[in-house]
């Protein structure tokens, strides 16, 4: 594909059900939530831990997504469901694809907690308690609340004002004239 001119050697890729998908690319609000959660686990979380930005979950042969923030047991490489503690996905252009298809992707792998965060509804959606392609159990967190990671507790509660408060707008496709 590369030397086809299909691909690019810098584009983004995830591997989804066998297929590779070029990802979004990210705009100043997507970054500066994805930095915010960095900096909040970093501070929060334990040794034992680790805070991975935008590297791959290691599903199986087929699946590698690349989620904006995970929180692993995985001291030796690539987070594997059986260690994730707690996956975070940052939806603005992206929210239909990462709740129709990572989001039972990330249930059918057993990963016990994944939070989206809608970064235009400005509230964090957590899941909880996969079930085959589903979570059985959903809350949506806004602006006022607090979310709480299950696993690891050492987290503890996290204002969502936190995390979202401060973003800044998404530029505009208009040049101004």
């Amino acid at each position: 594909m590369l030397h086809a001119g299909i691909l690019h050697e810098d584009d983004p890729l995830e591997l989804i059900d066998g297929q590779l998908v070029v990802m979004s690319p990210i705009n100043d609000p997507h970054i500066v939530c994805v930095n915010h959660l960095n900096r909040l686990f970093v501070e929060r979380t334990t040794p034992d831990v680790v805070v991975s930005v935008q590297n791959p979950v290691r599903i199986d042969e087929h699946n590698e997504p690349e989620p904006d923030v995970v929180l692993s047991t995985a001291l030796d490489g690539a987070p594997r469901p059986d260690n994730v503690l707690l996956l975070v996905e940052v939806s603005d252009t992206t929210l239909t694809y990462d709740r129709d298809v990572k989001r039972p992707l990330y249930a059918r792998a057993g990963i016990p907690e994944v939070w989206i965060v809608d970064l235009d509804a400005r509230q964090i959606e957590v899941h909880r308690e996969p079930d085959d392609d589903v979570y059985r159990t959903r809350h949506l967190a806004g602006l006022d609340d607090t979310v709480t990671p299950e696993r690891p507790t050492s987290v503890g509660d996290i204002p969502v004002r936190d995390i979202l408060g401060d973003l800044p707008e998404p530029e505009s496709d208009e040049s101004e004239a």
